[in-house]
């Protein structure tokens, strides 16, 4: 792990835009990283986690994590199944349109 941020004292020009284009880099993912805590915030009640004991709300934590992700790999499933009907209805429609075109 690293801090960023910018170097304190006054920056030299080629520091400048090394530094900044790591800050910017690392603030793009630690975005990415807080939207998705936020997500499990709000969504699938991360923030409502009331454990005693550690090893509970690490368990509740990582419950929370397995459906997120089983989540995510559903939509993309059911995304790839509704592409591969659609694909398939439009080729027996187009199919169906030459046939009555030649016949």
């Amino acid at each position: 792990m690293r801090l960023s941020g910018p170097p304190l004292g006054r920056p030299k020009a080629a520091e400048k835009t090394a530094t900044t284009a790591q800050v910017k880099q690392d603030a793009a993912i630690r975005n990415g990283v807080e939207g998705k805590f936020g997500q499990a915030k709000r969504r699938f009640g991360l923030a409502r986690v009331m454990a005693k004991l550690a090893s509970t709300a690490a368990t509740s934590i990582a419950v929370t994590v397995l459906v997120m992700n089983l989540e995510q790999r559903l939509r993309a499933f059911i995304f790839f199944c509704c592409r591969l009907v659609l694909g398939l209805w439009r080729e027996h429609i187009l199919g169906a349109n030459k046939l009555s075109f030649t016949g």
